[in-house]
């Protein structure tokens, strides 16, 4: 049990320090395959520990989570993709951050 809440509190991490690629990072930091991190993220979201996430690029349902963001200029060419978040729109992380609500209900919580 203490192992899903230590793969929860690196994904929420990754998450939160704008990485693309989570569950490999859950990987890398606990030395496990791809199925047997697979396996412990699932653990983890039926526990209630990590959000379902959805099809797409970071898509866990409303609220502030990041969301892969593009603007562009008054010329109308394309700019350098950046990470928002996607419900108030700021920068990521922004001052709302659901990364940090989840990782609060975590016991022993790490804060950023």
């Amino acid at each position: 049990m203490a192992e899903v809440y230590a793969v929860a509190r690196t994904y929420l991490l990754a998450i939160h320090n704008d990485s693309l690629m989570p569950a490999r990072m859950v990987q890398q930091e606990h030395g496990l395959s791809r199925g047997q991190a697979a396996a412990r993220l699932r653990a983890a979201r039926e526990l209630g520990l990590l959000p379902y996430a959805g099809r797409g690029l970071r898509v866990f349902g409303p609220g502030h989570w990041p969301r892969a963001a593009q603007w562009c200029t008054a010329d109308g060419r394309p700019r350098t993709i950046w990470t928002a978040c996607q419900e108030c729109r700021q920068l990521w992380p922004c001052e709302n951050a659901a990364t940090l609500v989840w990782l609060a209900g975590l016991p022993n919580p790490e804060y950023l």
